[in-house]
């Protein structure tokens, strides 16, 4: 059975309900860039040449930021704590969450349309692959995800 694509439909060039399954993720995938960042970041780049980001954390090599002016959804998934981070000053990583059953699942449909089926890792992780991107989605007991996208080249860093 086909994951519901109504949870795809946030961006703004998707405000039709006319628009065909196939034009629904061509332009969620224009918007996100699955496979090569997230959103306006591209893996590897630096965290200078997007303007509006706030410093969370510095550990010296990995940084740490939060950007004000994003939008708290994915699809239509509302989502919380969006952190960039960044590695010898390249993007590596973006991680958000979502609360409840019905969010949960409706960010885990979203991102299988981004980057095709998840892989059963342990009793609550997925994992999926598209690109240079890796993604890690983790289900709580309560229905809960948090999602890790990130650049395959530093997926064990």
């Amino acid at each position: 059975m086909k994951a519901p694509l109504f949870c795809l439909l946030l961006c703004a060039s998707c405000t039709s309900s006319t628009l065909s399954d196939s034009e629904i993720v061509a332009a969620l995938d224009a918007t996100q860039k699955p496979g090569e960042g997230y959103g306006a970041f591209l893996f590897g780049q630096q965290p200078t040449s997007t303007a509006g980001l706030e410093l969370l954390t510095d550990e010296g090599v990995r940084k740490t930021y939060s950007c004000p002016k994003d939008s708290l959804a994915f699809g239509l998934v509302p989502i919380q704590g969006v952190q960039y981070t960044f590695r010898n000053g390249a993007f590596t990583m973006v991680s958000f969450s979502t609360e409840g059953f019905s969010n949960g699942n409706k960010l885990q449909g979203c991102l299988e349309q981004l980057y095709g089926p998840l892989t059963k890792t342990s009793t609550t992780g997925y994992l999926g692959r598209r690109g240079k991107a890796e993604v890690l989605l983790t289900r709580g007991f309560n229905g809960s995800a948090s999602a890790f996208i990130l650049d395959q080249a530093h997926a064990g860093e």
